[in-house]
């Protein structure tokens, strides 16, 4: 329980920023921007800048009770990270009632928080200060400026970094007078906190130092009692010391520098004892210490009680803060109280004559009050000293206090709080340089309340912080766990080397390690500790993780092996014959048993959990000793292994005749290992327009003597407008790429059109004439027989009869629809010219092209002739061809438009365009020449899958089509994988000429367009195509024809 009225009381957690607590009326943040700097001496390196609502704050310290927590009033503090902590507040006075009652206006309290918080707080006329203890470190809040009691700046003290050249003491001297008590040798658990001392303190102030506080008696009290106040929270935490300012302490504090006693040195020790004899006199104060801003510090050991008992100052340029009240006023008064230095370093201030080699326990410069935290060069662990003693000062101290010259004077009280008992396990032997791990653990009645500090207890030679020789590990703050990690996990984990001040033992031996316990009772607390041995066994190399050395990553769906190298740990004077393998997965918490107690012999074969992270650590852990270590990289587990696809073949390239077919397997394989997710694939062909407009062919090798006419027949790949919603394209004559002018005169073997009439119009004027196709003609979709030529420049495929003289716009709902419009004009047949339909065969001997042909026809009420031409081709291309263009050409409309009016492309409307000898095509989207079946799949791993690759030239032009085979997966790795596809193909049978030539010509089908042939020989006409024939001419190329049974037969001969 809680000390007498120190009782046991209910506590908040800690708050966020947002709380709606009435508390947060007292502070708000404000930047540091609008305080401007800072008269600190040093600032934080992180820190919280508040505002205080004094009145609030005096208001709610009004009502807090005198050292009754359980009616303690409630008040929020900050912390440096944001929000608030609440905590209980009870006046705890440490001036005695009549110097108490001279100045109301100087106040101290106890603070009592959540768990293991607590502190100490003052309001002075100097501000509000408060010292509050936390599982996260020491949080001190202090006035942002010297005189502002309004702007305060919150901070744990691990951040405050002070410059050694500002801390006037880089020394002190330690002058033994009454050597304290020792711990007998083999004793085990100091336990101490049952009685509470309380000692009679005179602390004499310089007129320097009153100076800095403002000069005025008040003033230097007030700096006194806010130090002391501090120093007392330390003492009655860690020793169950408490102290009070003598009634008549206010006669010690001096104004003038000139006139006190004092010199403000290091030597003024004789004369504060001789001065604070004369003015309170000896029987009157137990302890008496001189605060100013010179000197150092100085002070004799082991004196409370003692005649001695004044021999103590300290002295720093700025005498104030956390510096200055830890570093400095608790540092000499632990003198007084017989605690020795404890460090061991020798650098800079630790190589001085100051160490004591009995008690030298912390490496390097230390940390802890009794030790040189921030004045020894290369051997600092940090700037400035955490607040509690280390465990050897805590022996000296308490000894001093119990059986010493200080058990001897101050008033005592049964505290009533059980000391905490400590257990810990017996000794353990580890492999070196080798993490280890100590935990303990103790019993209270407030558990809560509880921290714990594991400390290395050996002494070895002076030396280095990082010599190797003992001490190897420095101490840390009291913490809530019982488990201390050697080196410090989070550095483990990083990949780091532990922080100075802790190296892990190369050397065999045995080392020494104490567990300190504080119940952290507010005004009295408790400690209790106890010891185990480490013995190290030199093994030659540390146990060590070889798992994931580098970042990598696991599926949780197979079998892992997880390595580690042994090192000995399983035979000989270690023998851990079995360990524990866990694994984290977010990268510090080792809660996932992967394989409990397996034979320790560096190999285990584990299955990991079905998670998805990229934080996971393993950690091979011995069971029943303390040595472990982890992996030394984060690694990934996904859920399963993924799938691996592979496709093939990477491409496919055939050659067909027109109206060809082939297939094609291709395979997709799931490369994965057994246990891997299933691959999930699917296949997409890309059939745009543009990619599937056919290329020119390669050029053709004909026999000597032979002749071709020109033209292939084959489209152009650029557009220069379009596409539309269907994929129609078009471009012209003057685009790379575009369509050559080539006329094709039908006047001398095309059938002359005669209109019907659509009204009272002569029918070469207005009219129409229904012409039969001779192929099937695709357009929009729908496979046209006939289309109705009209008289005014323009084609359609619909039952339009009505006058069209006035040119329309594309796309347009209105009629006409279903157009193709060469040049849609006022034309008069009737008065000139004539419109002619044929049909050509360039280049091919199939079905040819159908030609509408307008010869010499004028515009109305003209005599310029017009000769244009329509050109459509079996495969769906139209082509424009203009010959002499004469007159007004700017106010006709060229383009096409499908049935509905609503699709289409304009070239051109009613602006100047059209000129002589030009043309015009237009592509449609070209037939799928390609299919894949079946369209997706599902593939287990190591196993194999197939589709269907079907080809079809049917309809297509002469001409090279490529396309891509999109494969997709859930492969994370290789998401799509692209398959080009070539497909070239050339007209069945067709020529431009007849063949008399019995060798060197091979046909690509069966002869068309009624042609006879016999026993004909021919050539590839699409030489070194892959996958067709090589570029060379072996003899057995050669093939024959066979009528009677329409087959090619290979020839024998040459």
């Amino acid at each position: 329980m809680r000390f007498v009225l120190l009782v046991a009381l209910s506590v908040t957690p800690l708050l966020t920023a947002g709380t709606a607590s009435a508390q947060t009326a007292l502070w708000s943040d404000v930047s540091t921007a609008s305080l401007g700097a800072s008269d600190l001496p040093t600032l934080p390196t992180a820190f919280r800048t508040v505002a205080l609502d004094q009145g609030a704050m005096a208001s709610r310290l009004a009502g807090a009770p005198d050292r009754d927590l359980t009616r303690g009033t409630t008040l929020s503090i900050p912390l440096p990270e944001g929000g608030l902590v609440d905590v209980r507040v009870a006046e705890a006075s440490i001036m005695a009632p009549a110097l108490q009652a001279r100045y109301p206006e100087i106040r101290t309290y106890l603070a009592d928080g959540p768990g293991a918080v607590h502190g100490r707080l003052s309001q002075t006329p100097l501000g509000f200060r408060a010292m509050l203890f936390t599982p996260n470190g020491t949080v001190y809040v202090d006035p942002y400026l010297q005189g502002d009691t309004r702007h305060y700046v919150v901070y744990y003290s691990r951040d405050l970094v002070v410059d050694p050249a500002l801390r006037g003491r880089t020394t002190d001297e330690v002058l033994g007078e009454h050597a304290a008590p020792s711990r007998r040798d083999g004793e085990q658990g100091r336990a101490h906190g049952e009685t509470l001392r309380t000692y009679r303190l005179a602390v004499a102030a310089t007129g320097e130092y009153t100076a800095f506080h403002g000069g005025t008696v008040a003033g230097g009290l007030a700096a006194v009692v806010t130090s002391f106040n501090r120093v007392t929270g330390i003492y009655e935490r860690d020793l169950s010391v408490s102290f009070q300012l003598v009634a008549n302490n206010d006669q010690l504090i001096y104004t003038n520098a000139s006139t006190d006693p004092y010199s403000n040195t290091s030597s003024d020790l004789t004369a504060n004892q001789t001065n604070i004899n004369l003015v309170i006199g000896s029987a009157n104060y137990d302890v008496g210490h001189l605060v100013g801003t010179g000197g150092g510090g100085v002070a004799s050991l082991g004196v409370i009680c003692t005649t001695s008992k004044a021999r103590g100052l300290t002295g720093s340029g700025v005498p104030v803060g956390d510096a200055f009240d830890v570093d400095y006023v608790a540092h000499e008064l632990g003198h007084q109280f017989g605690g020795n230095h404890t460090f061991n370093g020798d650098s800079g201030s630790c190589s001085g004559g100051n160490r004591n080699g009995s008690t030298a326990y912390e490496p390097g410069s230390g940390s802890t009050i009794q030790a040189y935290a921030g004045i020894c060069g290369n051997d600092n662990l940090q700037s400035n000293s955490d607040a509690y003693f280390h465990g050897i000062s805590l022996d000296e101290m308490t000894a001093h206090v119990t059986t010493g010259s200080g058990g001897t004077c101050g008033t005592t009280i049964t505290t009533g709080n059980p000391i905490p008992v400590v257990s810990v396990p017996s000794g353990f032997t580890i492999p070196a340089e080798t993490p280890f791990s100590l935990t303990g653990s103790a019993t209270d009645d407030t558990p809560g309340s509880l921290t714990y500090t594991w400390e290395e207890f050996d002494l070895g030679p002076q030396a280095d912080v990082n010599a190797g020789t003992v001490p190897l590990f420095r101490s840390f703050l009291p913490t809530a766990s019982g488990t201390r990690v050697f080196p410090q996990m989070d550095r483990l984990l990083d990949g780091l080397p532990p922080v100075i001040g802790e190296t892990l033992p190369t050397a065999a031996g045995t080392y020494t390690f104490r567990l300190t316990a504080r119940d952290n009772n507010p005004g009295a607390g408790a400690i209790h500790d106890a010891s185990l041995d480490v013995d190290v066994v030199a093994t030659g190399s540390p146990f060590a993780v070889t798992f994931a050395t580098t970042p990598g990553e696991i599926y949780a769906s197979g079998s892992t092996t997880v390595t580690w190298n042994v090192a000995g740990t399983n035979a000989g004077a270690i023998n851990t014959p079995t360990v524990d393998i866990l694994l984290a997965t977010d990268g510090e918490t080792f809660d996932t048993v992967l394989a409990a107690a397996t034979p320790n012999d560096g190999s285990q074969t584990v299955s990991f959990p079905a998670v998805e992270t990229s934080d996971a650590r393993i950690m091979v852990r011995a069971v029943g000793n303390i040595f472990f270590n982890v992996n030394p990289q984060p690694f990934t587990i996904s859920d399963a292994e993924p799938p691996a696809i592979v496709v093939a073949p990477g491409s496919i390239s055939r050659t067909l005749p027109v109206d060809g077919t082939s297939s094609e397997t291709v395979t997709v394989s799931n490369t994965a290992s057994s246990g891997a997710l299933d691959l999930s694939w699917s296949v997409d062909v890309v059939t745009d327009a543009e990619r599937l407009r056919p290329q020119a062919p390669a050029a053709r090798d004909l026999p000597k003597g032979s002749a071709e006419a020109d033209g292939t027949g084959a489209t152009a790949l650029l557009g220069a407008g379009g596409p539309d919603a269907f994929g129609y394209e078009w471009i012209d004559s003057d685009e790379a790429g575009g369509p050559a002018v080539d006329f094709q005169d039908i006047s001398g073997t095309g059938t002359a059109v005669t209109f019907t009439p659509t009204g009272s119009f002569p029918a070469g004027d207005e009219g129409y004439a229904d012409v039969a196709l001779p192929f099937t003609f695709p357009f929009y979709g729908t496979d046209r027989t006939s289309i109705r030529v009209m008289s005014n420049g323009f084609l359609t495929f619909s039952a339009f009869a009505s006058n069209s003289f006035t040119n329309g716009t594309f796309p347009n709902t209105a009629t006409p629809n279903a157009v193709i419009a060469p040049f849609w004009e006022d034309l008069d047949q009737s008065a000139g010219g004539t419109v002619y339909t044929g049909t050509v065969y360039t280049g091919t001997l199939g079905d040819g092209r159908f030609v509408v042909q307008y010869d010499g026809v004028p515009r109305y009420n003209t005599t310029a002739p017009l000769t244009f031409q329509a050109i459509l081709s079996p495969d769906g291309t139209i082509e424009v061809q203009y010959g002499t263009m004469s007159g007004t050409l700017n106010s006709a409309t060229v383009g096409i438009e499908n049935d509905g009016g609503t699709d289409g492309l304009q070239v051109v409307s009613n602006a100047a365009y059209v000129t002589s000898d030009k043309a015009i095509l237009y592509t449609s989207p070209a037939a799928p020449f390609i299919t894949a079946a079946p369209t997706s799949g599902t593939v287990a791993a190591g196993a194999d899958g197939t589709f269907t690759v079907n080809l079809d030239a049917t309809d297509l032009a002469e001409g090279i089509y490529t396309a891509d085979l999109i494969v997709s997966s859930n492969d994370p790795t290789t998401p799509t994988v692209t398959v080009p596809v070539t497909l070239t193909v050339g007209e069945a049978g067709g020529v431009s000429i007849l063949i008399d030539d019995p060798k060197g010509f091979r046909f690509l089908g069966t002869p068309a367009a009624g042609l006879t042939v016999d026993d004909l020989a021919a050539m590839n006409l699409v030489r070194g195509v892959p996958g067709y024939y090589p570029a060379a001419n072996p003899p057995n190329l050669e093939t024959s024809y066979d009528a009677a049974t329409a087959t090619w037969i290979p020839s024998t001969g040459t």
